[in-house]
């Protein structure tokens, strides 16, 4: 009998019950200790959990029974949400445990939505637009083309000096960011929104930067000034304030993903979520036919959109956010995780890459945005063996990225500054 009680097992945090005993400590991200071995688990323990966003425990007791998250949402509306979520993973079709569990963690949340607010599914076309007139250019011929480049502002430029220097201090961020005083605003009230989460407001940028880091708060700057030099794009065939909505949501998902994965630089990874479309952009406002002919072959094909891209065009957006991102002179991990999501094997930085990769896919398959892609990618060898995390991770990320995203949408989207 006393050995049956030793043997443990690993419980995902979904999963956990009130009367279960955990197996050992459980620290926080930060390592603080949020509860000891033998503790009894109440609700109050399992909110603990959720805050927190822990995602396993071990438990002692092998016959211990498990609580289902989905068990307490009516049968017809899992069914609908789990039809719309199998349609998104049509593309997929390999046997993955990786894919298995976040087709499951988004059926729930998208049920969830459903139950709660009747969430309606999104219907998406296919754009009615003429076809080029003209032969599609080859990327060499693109980039050649007076008009594919963005200006930025003096900020842009003074904000990479900061980043490029590791002697720069919160005083200089703080008077570089000063002389833009929408930034500065904008950069105050993410540090205290609940993507940070500081218990304190924090009214003052060089205090912001005290908490946040000198790099990490110059990587958000540089994304806002990115996401304003791109605010007069319009396109006709892809509405570009769904691009963005899609392109801030993976970055939310990465970072929370990156908290998972050790030396990661979780701004890096939020910035180049943001940044990961930045080449369909450009293609929209300057080729939109090509690109409503990629959609159009991907919703017909069932294919990727950047499968799509390559198909019509010989290349992809990937391809043209690489050579921007390099003649931007973007930090090189930036540049590699933003433009290697579609192939973190190859990319100088894989972890990276395949964080924003994990996160694209996340974005997808719960709709957030459209970047004009109908189906869900495959999962790209690789990706997830080179993150070394458990399975449990995903369905708290989701939640805890869910949580966070309004507040960044209303921050980096206004109504006034999107089309």
């Amino acid at each position: 009998m006393q050995e049956a009680e030793n043997e443990m097992k690993t419980v995902n945090a979904d999963e956990l019950a009130a009367g279960m005993i955990l197996a050992g400590d459980i620290h926080g991200p930060d390592g603080r200790l949020l509860l000891a071995a033998n503790t009894q688990l109440n609700e109050n323990h399992l909110r603990i959990f959720r805050v927190w966003g822990i995602t396993e425990a071990a438990i002692l007791g092998n016959g211990v029974d498990c609580a289902h998250p989905e068990q307490d949402i009516p049968e017809d509306i899992l069914k609908e949400a789990g039809l719309r979520i199998a349609a998104l993973f049509d593309a997929c079709n390999v046997d993955n445990d990786v894919l298995d569990e976040l087709k499951k963690q988004c059926t729930i949340f998208r049920a969830r939505a459903l139950l709660e607010n009747g969430e309606p599914h999104r219907v998406r076309r296919c754009p009615l637009i003429d076809p080029p007139d003209r032969p599609l250019p080859s990327l060499n011929e693109f980039l050649g083309t007076a008009d594919v480049f963005i200006s930025f502002p003096e900020t842009f430029y003074r904000i990479l000096e900061v980043i490029d220097d590791p002697g720069s201090t919160a005083a200089r961020l703080a008077n570089v960011v000063g002389k833009d005083p929408g930034m500065s605003a904008k950069l105050l009230r993410l540090v205290n929104s609940p993507f940070y989460g500081f218990p304190q407001q924090i009214d003052r940028l060089e205090r912001a930067v005290a908490l946040v880091g000198t790099r990490e708060l110059s990587q958000l700057a540089l994304g806002i000034t990115i996401i304003q030099s791109f605010s007069g794009i319009s396109s006709e065939a892809l509405a570009t304030r769904e691009v963005w909505t899609h392109s801030l949501a993976c970055g939310v998902f990465a970072r929370v993903l990156a908290s998972h994965v050790p030396d990661v630089a979780g701004e890096t990874l939020f910035v180049a979520g943001i940044l990961h479309d930045t080449g369909r952009l450009i293609m929209l406002s300057r080729i939109p036919g090509a690109v409503a002919q990629a959609m159009i072959r991907s919703h017909k094909d069932c294919m990727p959109m950047y499968a799509a891209e390559q198909a019509i065009l010989g290349w992809d957006h990937t391809d043209l956010a690489r050579e921007l991102f390099q003649r931007w002179e973007l930090p090189p991990t930036l540049q590699e995780a933003a433009a290697g999501h579609h192939a973190p094997a190859l990319s100088a930085d894989p972890r990276g890459a395949a964080l924003v990769h994990l996160a694209d896919i996340m974005t997808i398959a719960l709709e957030y945005g459209f970047n004009g892609s109908s189906w869900v990618p495959p999962l790209a060898p690789g990706a997830w063996e080179c993150l070394d995390m458990p399975l449990s991770v995903l369905g708290p990320s989701i939640r805890i990225g869910a949580r966070q995203l309004n507040d960044i949408l209303s921050l980096f989207l206004p109504r006034k500054e999107t089309t």
